[in-house]
């Protein structure tokens, strides 16, 4: 049951992600997490260690680099479908295990807020922004920037889903 928690809660904290950066927020939120719970014991070092080595890794890697990891995780636990409980009490899955997507909130960095269409001349000058409407645009925020690498990070995935500030409805 344990390990049947960790693949989904992981799984559904994959499918929230908006940007591929994110990936490593979920890992250093997560090797906190760890470090604050053997605070003062000596693997508190072994920890630390893991969050360096994390940072120098996957901090080099490019945005396509993040893309294919993201996507090859999901892959790999496409055909999980276990429910597990409090997932389907914050009706964040289904009751045939499948995940539901959350698309409203904030968008990706550098990204706008869907519903304008931006015109470009041919030497790639503004020509002019139109809008289109778009459903549920209205909920849609720009993103808040934050930096992924520091402890301060606004990505809250990674975190305890029994939490109430962690997992809510990202």
């Amino acid at each position: 049951k344990l390990y049947d928690l960790m693949i989904m809660g992981f799984k559904r904290q994959i499918l929230s992600t908006t940007q591929p950066a994110e990936l490593i927020a979920i890992l250093l939120n997560h090797l906190e997490s760890v470090e604050d719970l053997v605070h003062g014991a000596p693997e508190a070092e072994l920890v630390r260690t893991a969050m360096f080595r994390s940072k120098q890794f996957y901090g080099a890697l490019s945005v396509a680099e993040l893309f294919d990891l993201r996507a090859t995780l999901l892959d790999f636990y496409q055909d999980s479908k276990i429910r597990i409980s409090i997932l389907l009490r914050n009706e964040t899955q289904l009751s045939n295990g499948q995940m539901v997507i959350n698309a409203t909130g904030p968008v990706p960095q550098h990204t706008s807020i869907p519903g304008k269409v931006h015109y470009f001349k041919p030497g790639g000058e503004l020509d002019r922004v139109e809008s289109v409407a778009v459903i549920d645009a209205d909920k849609h925020t720009e993103a808040t920037p934050s930096d992924l690498m520091s402890r301060g990070r606004l990505c809250k995935l990674g975190l305890n889903i029994y939490h109430e500030k962690s997992d809510k409805k990202d």
